[in-house]
């Protein structure tokens, strides 16, 4: 190779180095090809061009202009779809950067509450071990000094002599806590709820904590269905719920309402059959078409929500009202003229609209 066409070709190597064609390994390697060319006559270039092999023998100088030039246009062929391609990697960047912007603003707010919700888990779990080991000071701790309790205003004195009669009673109380949840009230109070095992049953329940310091205590305690009994006796009307602040989504409170409506149905439509109390103040008018027959002079088959038992030797009452963590969807356990049964029950817009019938061959 000739120095005219070794400085030429190290000067391509270079502007290839440049443009980011080539590494710098790629390019210290072919640099030490194009120096030892004349040596071992074996030299063969890396990047691709149309031009013929370089060997040792001689070449006209026709030969030799025809073949700088297939090299040159190689090389500008080259850059040409270099240039393209980082044009092409420039716009993708900028998308994905402006798309990554985009997702990125919503979930902050989510994570920044995930910390918050490891710390809550973890007390209401903290909450149901000291139930479980009767441990009253240490169950004391996790209160304010004033505690809306079961919907009445308690004092602190108060809450802790409410769990000495429970422990008194019992020596502990074991509890456990799944299906946690929390209802950011945006006021610094979160409302967790959770379904809570004890004494053999479930309860769904929710305690209210607020950050004191830098401490969270809780401010709330209460279950759905000590809200129920209570408000039997506050108002005839099964249907009203205690007086609530509404929360900032709402989502609590309206499980609490489903679970309270879904509990009325069955009790008061299904099991008792009161006079006063009608279907269609509880199905949306879809389901009603779907349930009305012309059979037995025209009634609706309200017995899809039941086990279909027919003159059983047993009482019929319902057990459980339990969220499935599906949206509106909620499992109903029930005995039925003896006979356990279990229905899922879908509500929207403050009507059941959907249910899967109980299924004899499933055991629970």
């Amino acid at each position: 190779m000739e120095q005219k066409e070794i400085i030429s070709r190290l000067k391509q190597l270079a502007q290839l180095l440049d443009e980011g064609i080539l590494t710098q390994e790629e390019f210290d390697e072919e640099k030490h090809k194009v120096l030892t060319a004349n040596q071992n006559n074996n030299y063969s270039p890396a990047v691709e061009s149309s031009s013929p092999p370089i060997h040792s023998e001689v070449h006209t100088p026709k030969e030799k202009q025809s073949g700088r030039s297939r090299l040159i246009l190689g090389v500008v062929i080259a850059v040409a779809f270099s240039a393209v391609a980082f044009l092409i990697i420039g716009i993708v960047s900028s998308v994905n950067t402006k798309s990554d912007e985009t997702v990125s603003t919503a979930p902050a707010r989510q994570d920044g509450e995930e910390p918050i919700r490891q710390q809550l888990v973890s007390l209401v779990n903290h909450w149901c071990e000291c139930h479980t080991r009767g441990d009253i000071d240490e169950l004391s701790s996790l209160y304010a000094q004033q505690v809306k309790y079961y919907q009445s205003d308690y004092s602190l004195e108060r809450v802790v002599a409410s769990k000495n009669k429970l422990f008194s009673k019992t020596g502990d109380f074991p509890m456990s806590a799944e299906d946690v949840r929390l209802d950011n009230h945006g006021d610094g109070t979160y409302k967790v709820f959770f379904m809570k095992n004890a004494a053999s049953k479930q309860y769904p329940s929710y305690l209210s904590f607020c950050k004191t310091g830098n401490k969270w205590l809780i401010t709330e305690e209460s279950d759905f269905v000590s809200d129920r009994n209570i408000a039997k006796r506050r108002s005839k009307n099964l249907t009203e719920l205690p007086d609530k602040q509404v929360t900032q989504n709402g989502q609590i409170d309206k499980m609490q309402k489903e679970w309270n409506f879904i509990w009325d149905f069955y009790e008061h439509v299904l099991m008792i059959k009161e006079d006063d109390w009608d279907v269609t103040d509880y199905i949306s008018s879809s389901l009603a078409k779907r349930l009305w027959t012309e059979d037995y002079d025209g009634c609706y088959q309200v017995w899809v929500f039941r086990t279909g038992v027919n003159g059983g030797t047993g009482g019929s009452k319902i057990m459980a009202v339990k969220p499935t963590g599906k949206d509106g969807w909620y499992e109903v356990k029930y005995i039925d003229e003896g006979t356990r049964g279990k229905t899922t029950v879908h509500i929207a817009n403050g009507l059941i609209d959907d249910y899967v019938a109980f299924d004899r061959d499933l055991q629970f």
